[in-house]
């Protein structure tokens, strides 16, 4: 799946099990997005999924526009009752993995290379959040962020953390205001 203007792929309330399979240059939306169904990624590459978004917001007497760099996730579940990945590897991304509630979620066996955010965002899931014997080099903020949550890592290398690599640039009235 490569360049895909939304989401790579949508799974919702359905089981699915996806290996051998590349997503790249995926839109902000996703390389493939999960909603209350069993999902396993097992041997997948994500590559160069980097790109911008863009919103606006009309208070009525400005509009405010905000162009946000590095937006795309490769895999995204939200409430998931299930969710393995396996023996994947990411390279040159934005965000790797991002887990918003769900259940069962195992991460393990991964490769994250040269990525500027989070390798993994974890928030509010119904139980432990299980990491294991992932590599990471080269990662620009955090190997997991984590909010409201437990996590259980272990066998995990993490070599070079480079520092956050995130812009927004700000707008009013389609004039660039800051960055």
């Amino acid at each position: 799946v490569d360049g895909n203007a939304h989401n790579g792929l949508w799974i919702y309330d359905s089981t699915a099990a996806i290996s051998g399979s590349t997503f790249s240059n995926s839109s902000a939306y996703g390389g493939v997005v999960s909603s209350s169904g069993d999902v396993t990624l097992n041997g997948n590459t994500f590559a160069d999924n980097l790109e911008d978004s863009y919103s606006e917001y009309d208070s009525g007497t400005v509009v405010y526009g905000y162009l946000y760099s590095y937006q795309s996730q490769d895999i995204t579940s939200y409430s998931g009752s299930r969710l393995d990945v396996l023996n994947n590897t990411f390279t040159n991304g934005s965000e790797g993995i991002r887990v918003v509630g769900g259940t069962n979620t195992s991460i393990e066996d991964n490769v994250w290379t040269d990525y500027n955010r989070n390798a993994i965002y974890v928030y509010a899931t119904d139980d432990t959040v299980k990491v294991k014997n992932n590599t990471v080099n080269n990662i620009g903020s955090y190997f997991i962020y984590c909010s409201s949550n437990d996590i259980e890592i272990s066998e995990t290398t993490i070599d070079g953390v480079v520092g956050y690599n995130y812009k927004t640039t700000y707008f009013q009235d389609g004039v660039q205001t800051s960055t």
